[in-house]
């Protein structure tokens, strides 16, 4: 099935919202068409789309990237430059939906983040005193907090400062744009009839034989976060990781329980301080701007106080 048929199902009401720049998300409530923008957050468009149609958009998808959809799909979606979420199974919702979100066309750097107010001086310069001294930088956040975008901003600034470093880049879906001469990147795979999963841990291992200098995880969700924890404290300094967590520490908790999802009898929270040198927190201040929150440095774990040590905190964009 061709990309025509998508298109067509969308029509040319939505189509145009695929091609601004300012847009980041395009779904649907019920009957209605919702997009998410840069300048003025969450709005419904006035759009309508029946069921029928919306069904139409997930079928067209999933038939040209080849794939069998059961209730639902999650997919990578390259000719709209999107990671797509559909689901019209009865089974799980009264009314099918879709979510689109676009990937940034346009890099936004670090120094951008500084000129509009989304970064404090004092975290830029602590950032890019960091990346100086390759240490090994959490990105944290909920959901459409801009996560992905600054990874993208902070290894932009890398690819400048230290044009020389080997970099490598694994993601669930390819989102990040590396600027590098010299990288790899791995994208892991849910697997078929013909080829197994090919999962974060698979990529993990084979990428620490690629001789890294630097180690870039779009996102962990499973207990791969142990092997980036050990890869990270045994040489692999000046890596980038984002995950989903609502503070800093709460990220440190989110990667502890990530990695007990495997090793249960376990205790990893000496590990994760050695490992973990900063942990920035992205937030959506207000309904629509996207900014570093705030900063921690973490320097170990106290088994005496049972808590991570912190032993700087920037202070927090005010919003």
């Amino acid at each position: 099935m061709s990309r025509s048929y998508v298109k067509t199902f969308l029509g040319q009401d939505i189509l145009p919202y695929f091609e601004d720049d300012d847009t980041v998300e395009i779904y649907t409530n019920k009957n209605s068409l919702w997009i998410d923008s840069f300048s003025n957050g969450r709005l419904d468009t006035g759009i309508k789309i029946d069921d029928q149609t919306i069904e139409g958009v997930i079928t067209a998808v999933a038939g040209e990237i080849n794939i069998t959809i059961k209730n639902r799909i999650a997919a990578n979606y390259e000719p709209l430059n999107c990671r797509f979420q559909g689901q019209f199974s009865k089974r799980i919702t009264d009314h099918p939906s879709f979510t689109f979100r676009k990937r940034a066309k346009k890099l936004i750097t670090l120094d951008m983040y500084l000129q509009q107010d989304r970064i404090t001086q004092q975290q830029y310069d602590f950032l890019i005193q960091a990346m100086a001294e390759r240490r090994n930088i959490v990105i944290a956040g909920g959901t459409s907090s801009g996560k992905t975008t600054f990874a993208q901003a902070i290894l932009q600034e890398i690819a400048i400062r230290h044009p020389k470093d080997r970099i490598g880049l694994l993601e669930d879906t390819p989102e990040i744009k590396v600027q590098f001469n010299d990288f790899f990147d791995f994208h892991t795979s849910e697997g078929d009839h013909n080829n197994p999963p090919y999962t974060m841990e698979d990529a993990l291992f084979d990428s620490l034989r690629m001789t890294p200098d630097r180690l870039v995880v779009g996102e962990v969700r499973d207990s791969a976060a142990y092997t980036v924890m050990d890869a990270w404290n045994t040489g692999h300094n000046g890596g980038i990781l984002t995950i989903h967590a609502n503070s800093p520490k709460l990220a440190l908790r989110r990667i502890h329980d990530l990695i007990r999802m495997k090793y249960e009898k376990g205790e990893f929270k000496s590990m994760i301080g050695d490992s973990v040198d900063i942990v920035v927190h992205m937030a959506k201040v207000g309904d629509i701007s996207r900014k570093v929150h705030s900063i921690i440095s973490v320097k170990g774990y106290d088994e005496e106080k049972q808590d991570y040590i912190i032993v700087n905190e920037c202070v927090e964009v005010e919003g």
